[in-house]
């Protein structure tokens, strides 16, 4: 009898298996912080392997990296950002919403690989909210799949009170944004509404004044300096007080720069 143990699993479920176990991760987190590390990397992998079965669906093939060399099991499989312009390209619609939030999560693994990171339980309830939120109608819309029909009770729960979670907290910080950028009076000042770097949420409001200054996103209450580009005017918010010696040119002014050269 051959006692060796297997595992094979298709995309869908390493996929769901992956979000399975970032949901626990981030069920331990609250005894032990350094579990929310892997809630991100997992919940990440699991969103990368749906959209990957979901491109699979049109042909197996355009998961790979370089579609002009022979394929086999070590073959690269695309990036994922390869992999969102490749399901656009594909006709498979990706609505803005969906798109900045898996966006946002990827630039958020990334920072959890390879930088500094602080996350709080309820920064990383409002990413899996978020997340989920899109995921769960994606599944819905592009592979006919229910997510609560994979996993447990317990576990599809955590998931629903993360989104509700979101969007309370959401709805909150939207209203207080639209509070204080409604003009009443005629010297009442202007503001200018930007997404947050750190969460994605379009819940930071400036002023001219506000520049050199730090301003707070209403949402996820991370703190931003203002900075002004010099080439093009352009506010960018930053997590600390830029070098003077970087040039203190925006990320478009640069891209444009380094395209000259």
């Amino acid at each position: 009898m051959d006692m060796s143990r297997h595992l094979k699993l298709n995309l869908l479920e390493n996929g769901i298996d992956s979000l399975k176990e970032g949901i626990r991760y981030f069920l331990r987190g609250a005894h032990d912080p350094g579990r929310y590390k892997f809630a991100i990397l997992l919940l990440f992998h699991g969103v990368e392997l749906i959209l990957k079965e979901r491109l699979a669906k049109n042909h197996r093939i355009l998961i790979y990296a370089n579609l002009d060399r022979p394929i086999g099991d070590s073959s690269k499989t695309v990036t994922f950002d390869g992999l969102l312009i490749r399901l656009q390209n594909s006709g498979v619609s990706i609505e803005k919403d969906l798109l900045s939030a898996f966006s946002d999560l990827e630039e958020l693994r990334n920072r959890v690989q390879h930088s500094v990171v602080s996350l709080r339980e309820d920064f990383v309830r409002d990413v899996i909210g978020r997340t989920c939120k899109h995921l769960i109608e994606f599944m819905q819309k592009e592979l006919d799949v229910e997510l609560d029909q994979h996993l447990s009770d317990t576990d599809y729960k955590v998931l629903v009170e993360a989104i509700d979670y979101y969007e309370e907290r959401l709805r909150i910080a939207l209203a207080e944004i639209k509070k204080l950028t409604t003009r009443v009076y005629k010297d009442d000042p202007d503001y200018e509404v930007h997404f947050c770097p750190e969460c994605g949420e379009e819940c930071v409001a400036t002023r001219d004044m506000d520049r050199d200054e730090f301003v707070e996103c209403h949402f996820c209450h991370a703190r931003h300096f203002v900075a002004c580009c010099p080439r093009c005017g352009r506010i960018e918010l930053m997590h600390d007080v830029p070098d003077p010696e970087d040039g203190l040119l925006c990320s478009d002014c640069w891209d444009e720069l380094m395209s000259e050269d």
